[in-house]
This record gives structure tokens, C-alpha cells and sequence, in this order.
């Protein structure tokens, strides 16, 4: 899994023109909360919120040939999401993972073999590679058994266009062996604080300031940025000419839950790939999706009425720069 050549992503270019699709691989499940089961999974989140922005993304997952997959085929159709990337799988069941909500903190339990541990990886590359992206978007939890983590291996050779990763770290589910194959073949990479502390405690490196440790995994594996969400205090990043952004904000009064704060913020930062944001503009949209996200039950909002506000200042804005 080796860095490949990417193609350059214009200012102006929409992802619903020829060759500036986004695709994202990986796990699509039902998020199981207290209250009851919504479609998720950080590719289908992240998903969810580019279409609303109008752009054509492409979801490569499994599901079982059950009735929860029949459920979240079913959603992504409703949010206007393409289901030709979805396999269905015979014998395995529709992804499922318990969310336990305390305070901020969410924890995740996630069974073993699920459909999306078996993404077909000729199928895979074959419809990668048809849909010409312009970012390639993956994580490390459909890489923890080797039919998806072949998969992801075929796909992103079929692919060159800007690869994004976003570690999405979910223990016992990764190793240094994932997280570094992972890092050497992405270009953009979106982790969260504490998922930077536990890469650097992986490769050693821990003793450095966060900064330093940010600079250093840049540096090291040829990234053309790194992307640190730090909660409610906002994010920051390096880039691989050695500038620094931040955005920093008060935390916020009240929180439903955090879930699908982080593929929020993906998705922000893919927009901003594609239409070629300025970091500091990418990083203030990032976090305002972001906590709009965590005023709401659950990773993805019922009413496309929830993106108006955005629409109409990220058109606004986005205007004067002639990105749209």
C-alpha cells in the first residue's frame, strides 16, 4: 500500500463533473444508541454530508442480504447516495456496533465479522477505478480482517487521485502495521488528538510536543497535510511546507451527543480538497459543521434542512474566491 502519484484538483471543480468524484471505502452498519438503530459508519457519515453539499459521492462497503442491509440500503437511497458500490454479502451480517453514551465520551463495540469485513477487492478496485475520484477516502477498522484490508490494498492501486485517511481508531481494531500502511500511502490525514498520541506512543515518539510529533509523521511519510481535531477546542494542522493553522472556539453549552463530530469534519476537509478552500477557511468550516453535528441526536441530521445555513454562507463566501 505505497504512496502513488495523485492528480491535482483544480479550483472551481465540482465533484459531480467527470473525474472529481469523491469514493470512500469501508464500514457501513447500523449504530446501535440506547434509543434505537440509525444507518452509520464513518464512510456513509461522511458520505451523507457531501451529497448534501451536492457533490456525487461513491460508497464502497458490504452489508449482509438481510434485513438490516435492506435497511441501509434503503437510507442511502433516501439521502441520495449512489448503492451500486454496495455489496451483499450471503453469509455474513449487516455491520452493527453498541454506542455507549457517557457524558462526552462515546464508546464503541464492535463484533467480529461483519459484511464489511469482506469487501470483494476485485469488485472493489474495478468500481474505484470506473468512478475516476478525485479523493479516495479510507480508515483502519475495515482493515482488521485481510479480505477489506486486501481490498483496500487493490483499490487504492487503481486509483491516483488524493488519498485521504482518516484513522478513525477503534480499539483492539488497528496495529502499527495498519497505521503505518496506512500513513504511507495517504496524502491528507485527519486524526483526533488522542489518536495522535496513540500513533506516536506506537512509533515511539511520544516524548515530542504534538506539533513536533504532527511535523514529524508529515515529514516522515510524505503527507501533503495533517489535520489534529482537539474536541470542543477546535483543530489544527501542518502542512508539508511547514505552515501551521488553527481554529480555536469556546467549548459549547449544551451537546445531544458527539457521535459523527469527527466524519463532519471529513467531510469539510474533502470539500475543501475539492474546491480548493484555504486551510484557515477549510479548518472555521470544519469545526462550525462539527458542532452543529453535536447538537443533534446521532451522526447525520433527518432534515436536509439542517445544511441551509451552511449552503447559503459557504456559497457566499466561496463567491468571492470563485470556488463555485
Amino acid at each position: 500500500m505505497e504512496k502513488k502519484a495523485t492528480r491535482n484538483i483544480t479550483q472551481g471543480d465540482r465533484s459531480g463533473a467527470a473525474g472529481h468524484r469523491p469514493v470512500l471505502f469501508g464500514e457501513i452498519l447500523l449504530d446501535e444508541f440506547p434509543d434505537g438503530a440509525v444507518p452509520g459508519g464513518a464512510p456513509l457519515n461522511v458520505a451523507s454530508h457531501l451529497a448534501a453539499f451536492g457533490f456525487n459521492p461513491l460508497v464502497i462497503s458490504r452489508v449482509g442480504d438481510d434485513g438490516p442491509g435492506a435497511e441501509v440500503i434503503g437510507a442511502m437511497a433516501e439521502r441520495g447516495l449512489d448503492t451500486a458500490g454496495i455489496q451483499l454479502d450471503p453469509v455474513n451480517p449487516t455491520g452493527q456496533v453498541a454506542i455507549t453514551l457517557e457524558g462526552s465520551s462515546n464508546f464503541f463495540d464492535f463484533p467480529e465479522r461483519q459484511a464489511f469485513d469482506y469487501i470483494e477487492p476485485g469488485t472493489a478496485r474495478r468500481l474505484a477505478s470506473a468512478a475516476n475520484p478525485a479523493v479516495f477516502y479510507w480508515g483502519t477498522l475495515a482493515q482488521r480482517h485481510e479480505p477489506s484490508r486486501s481490498a483496500v490494498k487493490a483499490t487504492l492501486e487503481a486509483v491516483r487521485c488524493l488519498a485521504f485517511l482518516d484513522a478513525n481508531l477503534r480499539a483492539p481494531w488497528y496495529d502499527v502495521g495498519t497505521i503505518v500502511r496506512s500513513l504511507r500511502a495517504a496524502d491528507v490525514v485527519k486524526l483526533s488528538l488522542g489518536e495522535l498520541d496513540t500513533i506516536s506512543a506506537l512509533l515511539e515518539v511520544d516524548h515530542l510536543p504534538a506539533t513536533a510529533r504532527a511535523r514529524g509523521l508529515v515529514e516522515t511519510y510524505c503527507l501533503k497535510s495533517l489535520v489534529v481535531t482537539d474536541g470542543s477546542n477546535g483543530m489544527w494542522l501542518v502542512t508539508d511546507d511547514g505552515q501551521y493553522f488553527e481554529t480555536r472556539v469556546k467549548p459549547l453549552d449544551s451537546v445531544v451527543d458527539t457521535v459523527g463530530a469527527g466524519d463532519a469534519v471529513s467531510a469539510a476537509l474533502i470539500a475543501g480538497e475539492l474546491l480548493a478552500w484555504t486551510p484557515d477557511v477549510t479548518l472555521g468550516r470544519a469545526v462550525a459543521l462539527a458542532r452543529a453535528v453535536c447538537q443533534i441526536r446521532g451522526a447525520a441530521p433527518a432534515s436536509g434542512a439542517f445544511y441551509e445555513p451552511f449552503l447559503r454562507e459557504w456559497h457566499c463566501l466561496t463567491n468571492s474566491s470563485g470556488a463555485f
